[in-house]
């Protein structure tokens, strides 16, 4: 889990040369929330069913090893040396902003946490406090420190994406928290600390899931500097300037989250601006048991991103993606040679995007 194969966390420099990022899982283990995560490559992943973990809200997380957890301090010299921002992809097994109870954490040998009571530790409505002034850690205490790590890292940029983007205002961490094994800055922070180092983004499949997740994920532009979204495993059409919830958009026709639009219902010339994304990435699923992968949809999404000035990175196609046939009738299966149809050689041309969102230097 150090340098990963993953494009889009890759860092282009000023003479054009790329930088691979880093892959770091500070646990293991998440909840399935919709249908982009039937087939979730994390839950059948190698190391994590070797180390015990478990699927479901009662599910074991594990949190690796105090060792694994200093690994982001070296890249961070790294990044500094190189005079370069690398990305880290934080939590490809698990979700930074999962709600899940205290009795499931357990450490990389699989024991329970627990930790000294402090009294600038926040423990309210903890109940696992023993008779030595011990009390037991969950996914609140973790994340802090997760957090702490992140603010000792200014060289790296990283990248938290989740698909629980109504939890980020709540769970964000702001208060001191003296941190893994006391060796993090237990400075306090103020409310809704603005993170110049972390990037935000959610993962949708479909116009369900983009109406659902997109609005609450722009709630939080005072907390990033770049929003994303993972439009993968692509499993529908995704209108990005007609993101439609009544529910939350009361008078409101549409939200166009690329140019940052509300236009309103009572008149269509009428718009207010609002937060919108800085990056869109596209790709299909891969895997044996693969569903389909129009190429009609990264298309158009290519497209809105272009007219929108808005980075597009299309991943890979998957494998099992489709084309309209050259009669324009039924559709048919596109073959690649790579399995994940990651090969943008193989790609039609005008599929071959891989776009990076320009970040200021504030």
């Amino acid at each position: 889990m150090a340098e990963t194969t993953i494009e889009w966390t890759n860092t282009i420099d000023q003479l054009g040369n790329s930088h691979p990022g880093f892959t770091f899982n500070p646990w293991s283990g998440c909840s399935k929330v919709n249908a982009g995560c039937q087939f979730c490559y994390a839950e059948v992943n190698r190391s994590v069913r070797i180390r015990g973990v478990t699927w479901g809200p009662k599910g074991k997380r594990i949190v690796s090893s105090p060792d694994y957890w200093q690994k982001p301090l070296s890249w961070n010299k790294k990044a500094y040396r190189l005079g370069v921002r690398l990305k880290v992809f934080c939590a490809s097994l698990s979700d930074v902003f999962e709600e899940i109870g205290t009795d499931f954490v357990f450490d990389h040998k699989g024991n329970r946490i627990f930790r000294q009571f402090d009294e600038n530790a926040t423990l309210s409505g903890n109940p696992y406090i023993d008779a030595a002034d011990h009390y037991r850690v969950g996914l609140p205490e973790l994340r802090k420190d997760l957090f702490n790590l992140i603010d000792m890292t200014p060289y790296l940029d990283w990248l938290i994406l989740t698909k629980r983007p109504q939890n980020i205002p709540e769970m964000w961490p702001n208060t001191p928290y003296p941190g893994l094994q006391g060796q993090f800055s237990s400075e306090p922070h103020p409310v809704n600390k603005y993170r110049p180092n972390v990037w935000l983004g959610t993962s949708i499949s479909d116009q369900e899931t983009a109406n659902a997740m997109l609005p609450e994920l722009l709630k939080c532009r005072d907390l990033s500097p770049v929003l994303f979204t993972s439009y993968e495993p692509a499993l529908g059409p995704v209108d990005f300037t007609m993101i439609r919830d009544p529910n939350r958009f009361p008078g409101c026709a549409y939200f166009d989250v690329l140019r940052g639009r509300m236009i309103h219902e009572d008149d269509g010339n009428r718009w207010t601006k609002e937060p919108h994304l800085d990056q869109v990435i596209v790709g299909g699923e891969s895997g044996p048991n693969a569903r389909p992968y129009e190429l009609d949809w990264p298309r158009q999404t290519i497209k809105q991103c272009a007219e929108s000035g808005i980075a597009c990175f299309h991943k890979q196609l998957g494998s099992f993606a489709w084309r309209k046939s050259d009669g324009g009738g039924m559709n048919v299966y596109f073959p690649t040679r790579d399995k994940k149809g990651g090969d943008p050689a193989e790609w039609p041309e005008d599929l071959r995007v891989r776009q990076f969102p320009v970040v200021s230097a504030g």
